[in-house]
């Protein structure tokens, strides 16, 4: 009976994630190669969970070939996962060739497989009948040391794409908006659960060798655990695209304030600045914030703007972001993204303040300036 569930789950987890991997894969928004790199992953999932599935259900007496074929690729989900996070912290990045020594991992155990591969259908079914049936099921040295080099393989790698995720975050903690951070938050999180299941998983396997307590199932959940979190992490990138998604740029860190002669800030300056550093790309951007960036007293910088522009301070920085969104928009820089995501990266941080801002100032509202163009 137990077998017959683990069989149905397994099933259920196939289906889903070839169901998401289409939908990445045919996903134009936001960053497509990471996309892309995230659809082979939950492919390879999907093609993990399906030969367990085979293995379950009984089937690998009709398929003994699809006992294990696709254990070497075990090697691929730790780089893949690491290049899923630089993509995403880093869109504009560039594959080396020095980027190709990462599959080494799944080179080695394609090297190390290849005698089972081999294997004619009748010892492939033995093999699985030992797998699948054996109620005293312990884990083998060789077993032991294969498994032990994937997990600690995979470990490290997700271990690595941690600490580029917190160190961006770092990056951006004194110069961008919380709320670019936040966009880190969700990624980090699941990183962190995806390694917790890798280190849990890790800890009990040498338990089980070490203390020869009977292994069970336990790899099979770990599997079906590690499906569920990338299942999940993909099932975001194709459903909520503008918000798990976002281009993540790190703006300048030290900007370049112009004073004159005298020591006053001319308003002049100011624009210089705003123009140059870009702070409105900044959503949680606040006049004191700029008048610290100024070194100049807040009431000082109010007056200014009010005095020689007429417009308050949300009125001139709103202005900047609304002809920002304009100049990506002619430009065609919105064909990876929908209008939100475009009015995010400009600054707004709600659909609704976008839209209202965007009709105030231009008289249309974002479709119509974009039918009209």
């Amino acid at each position: 009976m137990e077998t017959h569930l683990i069989a149905l789950i397994l099933g259920s987890a196939t289906i889903l994630g070839t169901f998401i991997c289409l939908n990445l894969i045919l996903l134009k928004k936001g960053n497509r190669l990471a996309n892309k790199i995230l659809a082979f992953l939950t492919l390879i999932f999907s093609a993990i969970t399906f030969q367990n599935m085979i293995g379950f259900s009984g089937y690998y007496n009709q398929l003994p070939h699809m006992v294990f074929p696709f254990y070497p690729f075990n090697g691929l989900i730790g780089p893949l996962f690491l290049f899923y996070v630089l993509l995403q912290l880093d869109p504009n990045r560039s594959f080396k060739w020095k980027d190709s020594l990462h599959l080494a991992g799944f080179i080695f155990f394609v090297y190390e497989h290849t005698e089972f591969l081999l294997l004619p259908s009748v010892d492939k079914i033995k093999y699985a009948d030992w797998i699948y049936s054996n109620k005293e099921l312990f884990i083998t040295k060789s077993n032991f040391i294969g498994n032990s080099l994937r997990k600690l393989f995979e470990a490290i790698y997700v271990a690595i794409a941690i600490f580029y995720i917190q160190k961006k975050k770092n990056e951006l903690k004194d110069v961008s908006s919380s709320s670019r951070i936040r966009h880190l938050r969700w990624l980090k999180n699941f990183s962190l659960m995806f390694l917790g299941v890798t280190i849990f998983s890790c800890f009990l396997y040498f338990a089980f060798y070490f203390s020869h307590i009977n292994l069970g199932y336990f790899e099979t959940y770990v599997i079906i655990i590690k499906a569920a979190v990338i299942n999940i992490i993909g099932f975001l990138m194709f459903q909520y695209t503008d918000r798990f998604s976002y281009v993540i740029k790190t703006p300048s860190k030290s900007p370049k304030v112009v004073h004159s002669i005298n020591g006053n800030i001319t308003i002049q300056q100011v624009i210089e600045m705003i123009e140059i550093e870009q702070p409105y790309l900044n959503s949680e951007l606040k006049i004191e914030d700029l008048a610290k960036t100024l070194k100049i007293p807040k009431h000082t910088l109010s007056i200014l703007i009010n005095k020689d522009l007429g417009l308050n301070f949300y009125d001139l920085i709103n202005q900047y972001r609304v002809d920002e969104f304009k100049k990506r928009i002619k430009k065609n820089q919105h064909k990876d993204l929908s209008l939100l995501g475009v009015a995010l990266e400009v600054g707004f941080n709600s659909k609704s303040s976008f839209n209202r801002i965007f009709k105030k100032q231009t008289g249309k509202t974002p479709s119509q300036f974009i039918n009209n163009k």
